[in-house]
């Protein structure tokens, strides 16, 4: 039985986060897309309950690869959760209101408190769990390495001649390019992952889920 629901909006860099306690829903903030981010987010709201984590349940719009990488990492925190068709919220809840972040979280939110006798977890199957870790480690190590070129790039304009710096620039930009490029490739393998496995017939998601 589910006692704390919680609401996410989920978008490339941020996420807001809103909590249903006992008859209000109460906007708790926003924390980073990231797995920094999540860690703090239960942090925060443990601080607002005394239930247990695997007594919770938090739903947030499938936005891609946006919010991909919070379904696993809940998923393997064995945290209830549901990345639920932004469809479905909207029929549900009828003309959202949808002017900020923060609004979508209180209306994801309320959305998840109506459905608690109903709503059921996200299920990831094994071999997708396997494949879809593999493309986020592999775009996260990409991530990383190209913050780490830019950071190096504008740390080197400060030490540098000018015509070593620009020589060295443009072949950071080159890599930097590559990066980008790599990274989007597999933002559309994680996708079409899910597609394939949608076709497949598995049960990626839960009742009437659609991509």
């Amino acid at each position: 039985m589910y006692r704390f629901f919680v609401g996410c909006d989920m978008s490339k860099h941020f996420f807001d986060i809103s909590f249903h306690n006992g008859d209000l829903v109460t906007y708790l903030g926003q924390c980073e897309n990231n797995k920094r981010g999540y860690q703090q987010a239960i942090t925060n709201l443990n601080n607002q309950t005394d239930f247990a984590t695997d007594e919770w349940f938090i739903c947030f719009e499938n936005t891609g690869a946006y919010s991909k990488h919070f379904l696993n990492w809940l998923v393997d925190h064995d945290i209830p959760c549901r990345e639920e068709n932004p469809l479905l919220i909207s029929r549900s809840l009828g003309l959202r209101r949808g002017k900020s972040d923060k609004v979508d979280s209180i209306d994801i939110c309320t959305y998840v408190f109506e459905k608690r006798d109903s709503i059921k977890p996200s299920v990831i199957p094994v071999l997708l769990i396997s494949r879809l870790k593999k493309l986020l480690s592999q775009r996260d190590l990409l991530i990383k390495q190209k913050t780490a070129l830019e950071v190096s790039l504008k740390e080197q304009v400060q030490i540098l001649d000018p015509e070593f710096y620009d020589d060295l620039k443009q072949m950071n930009q080159k890599i930097l390019k590559e990066y980008k490029l790599q990274i989007r490739r597999l933002d559309t393998m994680i996708e079409d992952l899910i597609s394939e496995d949608k076709e497949s017939g598995s049960t990626f998601m839960t009742d009437s889920y659609e991509f």
